[in-house]
């Protein structure tokens, strides 16, 4: 399973020049690293063909035992070279096969690795990463830069981007930088302390020290913003959103226990919790007074009728080189997974095809529908809060689309006057298109504007046509309406028993849906209007008994 940030739900304003000039400046050190070590390993390969080929090597061809593993003269003498001490280190391995009495193995392999060292190669990485045995400030900051694999630096740059775009946003290109530096000498100088403290001197590097301190910014900055993590799991993939604070907890609360459970599993844990530290340090003593307008930043709902600019995407296509390898697996497993059962399940499976091909079809629309749902969601969040001018710029796109929902929206917005010009010959337009495509509400406040005589000539034959059909459709309200059109004579000949019948239907419906107080008045209403028909008033009564049993 893969999960990970890939950006913060916030409104990028401009560019993040200086966090994208970070990120191409570790890819670069680590490709120079990379070809570094390459000419390492050319180096040792014709020091030790060379070393073969001459009297002076004798035995050079052989190998050595190292543990559990045998390594060849190239492979044993860049395992010393890119320790931190090569020379201790090749001490170390002399000593440990004189102790296995083989004296003339250990002079071998100090012949060789004196003959490669002595013309070989600087070893960038080295000059570059954090010596904790000693101090070291400028491998405190070369060290945030440099990584020890493609993995390393791609995975810790997504995190990076994630975080870091939203905060350079906010402090500028210039005390940004000056962050990623403060916090780099931080981490630096704690993480010196701690490994003499802990007695474990080993070099570190990598930017994820500066990553955590980031993430702390951010989370200082913006606590409630949104942060999208984007996931893949065997066959499900997608993004969801969580809230920055929990993100940090979660993330510090992760390096926490490891340092306490794994200290020595080669993760420089001490270096990612010291970040966090001294990121939200940095925040609380330096930035305090640019925290009260940093909300300004957060976007709290994605807009998913627009197209992600290409920065946005940029880490998750950065991660697919990393995932795109066991994806292939994955997928490979999966083809002949298939391939499998159809051989054997082929008739099972023609059997059900009709049934997976309408799954796949419903699954399809409800995807379809998903960017509507949350615009509409949008637009109605905006009414509760009477920004009605941002309602109107998200719900009127979908209704010129048709949705229901947004012209029914709409339609009350025009109806009321909230926020618009009160237009009701707008407002039943939009009714009737929703209508027209089976809202139900829209149907009854559809027929409520035919028997007003608002927006519309009065109407009562189309009033009554919009009510039954709401009504058939379970709405109590339109045929508690009916009930009184039907009961009063309102542009019809009254007719008592229809009215009975739908303020009946009206109460059950009421009752059903456990809108107790509802029903109770429709019933005491009924029973005044059924006075004069016994049939009637025993289902009123048993009706009654229902409302007064649940309501118990």
């Amino acid at each position: 399973m893969f999960l990970f940030p890939y950006r913060a739900q916030i409104k990028l304003h401009k560019i993040p020049i200086a966090t994208i000039a970070v990120a191409i400046a570790c890819l670069l050190i680590y490709f120079l690293q990379q070809r570094n070590e390459a000419r390492v390993a050319v180096h040792a390969k014709n020091t030790c063909a060379q070393l073969a080929a001459s009297s002076e090597g004798g035995s050079a061809a052989e190998g050595y035992r190292v543990g559990k593993s045998d390594l060849s003269c190239e492979q044993a003498v860049l395992h010393i070279y890119f320790d931190p001490d090569p020379e201790k280190h090749l001490v170390w391995h002399a000593d440990d096969m004189i102790r296995a009495v083989d004296a003339s193995a250990a002079e071998r392999l100090r012949m060789q690795y004196r003959a490669f060292a002595e013309h070989a190669p600087v070893f960038l990485t080295a000059r570059l990463w954090h010596d904790r045995s000693r101090f070291d400030p400028v491998g405190m900051l070369t060290s945030s830069f440099a990584h020890v694999s493609w993995e390393h630096v791609i995975f810790n740059l997504i995190f990076f981007f994630a975080f870091a775009a939203a905060v350079e946003l906010i402090l500028g290109p210039v005390l940004f930088l000056g962050a990623i530096i403060g916090l780099s000498f931080g981490i630096g100088m704690f993480d010196t302390a701690i490994s003499r403290w802990a007695d474990d001197l080993d070099p570190t590097l990598g930017l994820s020290g500066v990553v955590m301190g980031m993430l702390a910014l951010f989370v200082y900055f913006l606590p409630h913003a949104k942060i999208r993590f984007a996931f893949w799991f065997l066959l499900s993939a997608g993004t969801f959103a969580v809230p920055a604070w929990f993100v940090a907890i979660w993330y510090v609360a992760w390096n926490l226990f490891y340092q306490m459970s794994q200290p020595q599993s080669g993760i420089n844990f001490v270096a990612h919790l010291s970040g966090a530290a001294f990121g939200l340090a940095i925040g609380l003593v330096f930035f305090r007074a640019k925290r009260s307008w940093a909300k300004e930043l957060v976007l709290e709902k994605v807009d998913l009728t627009q197209e992600e600019t290409w920065l946005t995407k940029l880490n998750f296509i950065a991660a697919s080189s990393a995932i795109l390898p066991l994806f292939v697996i994955a997928t490979f497993v999966l083809v002949t997974a298939v391939v499998l059962f159809v051989k054997n399940f082929g008739v099972q499976l023609l059997l059900i095809s009709p049934a997976i091909a309408a799954g796949y079809q419903i699954y399809r629309s409800r995807q379809a529908d998903r960017p509507k749902r949350e615009r509409y969601q949008l637009g109605i969040e905006a009414i509760d809060r009477h920004e009605y001018e941002q309602a109107l710029k998200h719900l009127e796109p979908l209704a010129q689309a048709n949705d229901t929902r947004a012209l029914y929206a709409l339609a009350q917005l025009y109806a009321a006057g909230s926020g618009v010009l009160r237009d009701e010959s707008k407002a039943v337009e939009l009714y009737a298109r929703a209508a027209e495509r089976g809202h139900t509400a829209a149907r009854y406040a559809l027929g409520a504007m035919y028997a007003d005589g608002r927006g519309v000539p009065r109407n009562s034959v189309k009033a009554i046509d919009c009510y039954e059909k709401a009504a058939e459709a379970g709405m109590p309200e339109a045929a508690n309406s009916l009930a009184y059109i039907y009961e009063n004579g309102i542009g019809i000949s009254a007719d008592r028993e229809k009215a009975i019948e739908w303020y009946y239907r009206a109460a059950v419906k009421y009752q059903q849906t456990k809108r107790l107080d509802d029903a109770q008045a429709i019933i005491h209403h009924l029973e005044s209007v059924a006075a004069r028909y016994p049939a009637v008033l025993g289902l009123v009564t048993k009706l009654k008994t229902l409302v007064t049993v649940r309501r118990s």
